[in-house]
């Protein structure tokens, strides 16, 4: 995703575990994309489930004039399935799904669901599986299922 997302005016935020390993060198021999150590000065951020995550008001959020400045965020979960108790419902989406983002927890669905608040500003997630790909864009409303 990177490659087709990314060029050399894109800055890129690592999680710590990926910075300094052979992918640094790859993104940027491929791309020319800056790596930057700060979440607030990134375009694009790669982030993994169950690893230490900054939070998502740690990233750019763009502006009402600009909302377009915001970062996006791909983070790598195990699984990403149909069914569990997350709803999402926007442009997009007919009425609602409900998703699965295996190593996700309550609290990173909490503050999904508060950035919504800010809409046109805030991130854009994108969560990625080996089999699967789930976009959250910005403009996502979140909820959590009822449970029986």
């Amino acid at each position: 995703m990177l490659l087709t997302l990314c060029d050399f005016q894109t800055p890129i935020y690592l999680v710590p575990e990926l910075a300094g390993s052979a992918v640094t060198k790859y993104l940027r021999f491929h791309t020319g994309a800056p790596l930057t150590p700060n979440p607030a000065d990134s375009s694009f951020a790669v982030l993994a489930a169950g690893l230490d995550m900054p939070r998502l008001a740690d990233f750019p959020q763009g502006t009402h004039e600009y909302p377009d400045r915001s970062a996006t965020l791909l983070i790598q979960v195990p699984q990403v399935s149909a069914g569990g108790h997350v709803a999402l419902r926007g442009p997009g989406i007919e009425s609602t799904v409900d998703v699965t983002a295996a190593g996700m927890d309550a609290a990173f669905w909490h503050e999904m669901m508060r950035r919504r608040d800010g809409f046109p500003i805030g991130v854009d997630v994108v969560f990625i599986s080996p089999s699967a790909i789930c976009a959250c864009p910005r403009s996502t409303t979140v909820n959590f299922r009822e449970t029986a």
